[in-house]
């Protein structure tokens, strides 16, 4: 999408004071991204391997590179089937992955560094218990969708939740994000932070989600089409339009701090 990748997206993080979540499958590592992040908050977004050493070794890097939590994605043990993408021959490069070049190692030698772990298939919650034994930063899982997970969540003592189907892009026919956190917020009752990821395309979707119990919201789509349009630019344009929208949502339903937003501004009808 962009010669330079995920470094676009952190410089624009940075400049816009945007939290900016860093997958273990981003383009550049997770050391550079950060060195171009000055004081911004990130969050590092872990896909568990069957290789518990490499897992650990992930982790310690980000608490080396100044990240500040934790977020395990729990809902892609396997990439769904994108008839496009197979029609279109499109498969993600292992090259690509930042984080997976062994030190010293220059893309033109890939094959010969590029560490190759397979991804764990079968999460269960002593995952989640291993995990806390590997760090102290905060843990936040990605991908639920049911109260109970969130529930079961919260007695494991993580911090968060991400609301997400990941993008609805895994699992067709699954419930989307934006129905799914409102019970979620009735079970768990304020005992863990709710961010809702997917289909956030406006300000006036971003109020409905804190609304509905989320405490922020995460863009996918919306920042990768400013990418690939103009680079950190495009994604700034993207979070400037966003917040702007955001507050003249907000202006217009009535509410004048987000922490007012509640569930008595959405009609259901």
């Amino acid at each position: 999408l962009h010669p330079n990748g995920d470094l676009e997206t952190a410089r624009a993080a940075a400049i816009t004071d945007t939290p900016f979540c860093v997958s273990t499958v981003s383009t550049k590592s997770m050391e550079a991204i950060s060195g171009v992040m000055g004081q911004a908050h990130r969050f590092f977004q872990l896909y568990l391997h069957e290789d518990d050493e490499f897992n650990r070794s992930l982790v310690k890097r980000a608490e080396k590179s100044g990240y500040e939590s934790i977020v395990l994605t729990v809902d892609g043990p396997s990439i769904g089937r994108r008839c496009r993408s197979l029609r279109n021959g499109f498969a993600m490069p292992e090259f690509v992955n930042g984080n997976f070049m062994t030190e010293g190692t220059s893309r033109g030698e890939a094959n010969g560094g590029l560490h190759k772990p397979a991804l764990k298939r079968n999460l269960d919650w002593g995952d989640v218990d291993a995990l806390r034994t590997m760090t102290r930063l905060p843990i936040v899982l990605k991908g639920i969708t049911h109260p109970r997970d969130a529930e079961v969540a919260a007695d494991h003592g993580v911090e968060g939740v991400v609301v997400s189907n990941h993008g609805g892009r895994q699992l067709d026919g699954v419930i989307s994000s934006i129905d799914a956190i409102s019970p979620i917020r009735e079970v768990t009752d304020g005992r863990i932070d709710l961010i809702l990821d997917g289909g956030i395309r406006t300000g006036s979707d971003i109020i409905k989600a804190m609304c509905m119990g989320a405490k922020a919201v995460m863009i996918g789509r919306p920042y990768v089409y400013g990418l690939a349009v103009a680079g950190s630019s495009g994604v700034e344009k993207v979070i400037h339009d966003l917040t702007d929208d955001l507050k003249t949502s907000m202006l217009n339903a009535g509410i004048a701090r987000t922490e007012d937003a509640n569930e008595s501004y959405i009609f259901r009808g």
